[in-house]
C-alpha cells in the first residue's frame, strides 16, 4: 500500500496486513463493532443508540491504542470513509454516525443487527441504507 505507511517507516509496530487482520479479526468476532475516539461526540451519540436499543457493541477507542492511527488508516482503505465513528454489523460497515442515526430513525438498525448472518464479512465493502 506503500504513502503513510511505506517501508521505510521502522517505527510502525504493525504492518498494514497485520492491522487488516486485527480489524477482520475483530468485526468476525462481535455482532457490532464500532471504531471511535473518546473526544469524538458523533461516537457518543452511535454508542448511545445502540445502547437505547439494548444491542451489545465492541468499541474500540482508536486514539487509546498505540495503533489507532494504522488501524484507522486501513479502515479508510476498507470502507472510503476517514472519519469516525465506522460501524460495522455482522462483519459489514454500514457506515458512520449520521448512517447509523438515519438507519435509526427508519428503524431498521434492529432488523439489521437480527437479519444479517454473523459470517456475512464482506471485507472492504460499505453498505450505506
Amino acid at each position: 500500500m506503500g504513502g503513510l505507511f511505506s517501508a521505510s517507516q521502522q517505527c510502525q509496530p504493525y504492518t498494514d496486513a497485520t492491522a487488516f487482520q486485527i480489524i477482520h479479526d475483530i468485526i468476525t468476532a462481535n455482532r457490532v463493532v464500532i471504531f471511535s475516539k473518546t473526544t469524538c461526540p458523533y461516537c457518543d451519540i452511535v454508542k448511545s443508540i445502540f445502547t437505547e436499543l439494548g444491542i451489545p457493541y465492541k468499541s474500540i477507542e482508536l486514539d487509546l491504542r498505540n495503533d489507532g492511527m494504522h488501524l484507522q488508516y486501513i479502515l479508510t482503505e476498507m470502507t472510503g470513509i476517514k472519519t469516525v465513528p465506522k460501524v460495522f454489523i455482522n462483519g459489514t460497515c454500514i457506515g458512520g454516525g449520521a448512517d447509523t442515526v438515519l438507519l435509526h430513525s427508519r428503524g431498521r438498525l434492529t432488523d439489521l443487527v437480527n437479519e444479517c448472518a454473523s459470517n456475512s464479512v464482506m471485507e472492504g465493502i460499505c453498505i450505506l441504507l
